[in-house]
């Protein structure tokens, strides 16, 4: 099998789950080192673009645009822990408190049932890495833990 051949297949994959999936996914990918407010932070990203009209209109459409979470991206550590976590048969993570309160920030945005607290955050970035390019000069208008969040 060829490179394209296995990002196509990854791609089906990843077009298989429905938003829950995909957006606890995410977080399990981008924030389980952080706590329960961290995870809904970052969750509060994804709805902020997905109610934005520069972003596609679905949680699983602003998910899986190219580039957008490093989690999904070719080279990223946490790639292949969050393929594993998607498969069907594996429910390893259940016993895990950081999994469940990724599942439960990812029901609790999608459902409405917590308020945007970020100030309409809608990029994010460690602060271990290096400013990004996009965030030059910019203001955060939220942070909490690791993350830097920002409402461009």
């Amino acid at each position: 099998m060829g490179k394209g051949d296995l990002e196509r297949t990854e791609e089906r994959i990843l077009n298989s789950h429905d938003s829950l999936n995909l957006l606890t996914a995410l977080l399990w990918g981008e924030a389980r080192g952080e706590d329960a407010v961290g995870k809904l932070a970052v969750a509060h990203v994804v709805n902020n673009r997905r109610i934005d009209n520069r972003w596609p209109d679905t949680f699983k459409d602003v998910i899986l645009q190219p580039w957008q979470f490093s989690c999904f991206n070719s080279g990223d550590p946490n790639k292949e822990q969050v393929q594993i976590a998607l498969m069907p048969s594996f429910d390893g993570n259940w016993g895990n408190l950081s999994w469940r309160e990724c599942r439960w920030a990812a029901q609790s945005v999608i459902s409405g049932l917590c308020r945007d607290f970020t100030k309409g955050a809608n990029h994010y970035y460690a602060s271990s890495i290096k400013t990004p390019r996009w965030a030059e000069g910019e203001r955060a208008c939220f942070m909490h833990g690791r993350h830097l969040f920002f409402a461009l």
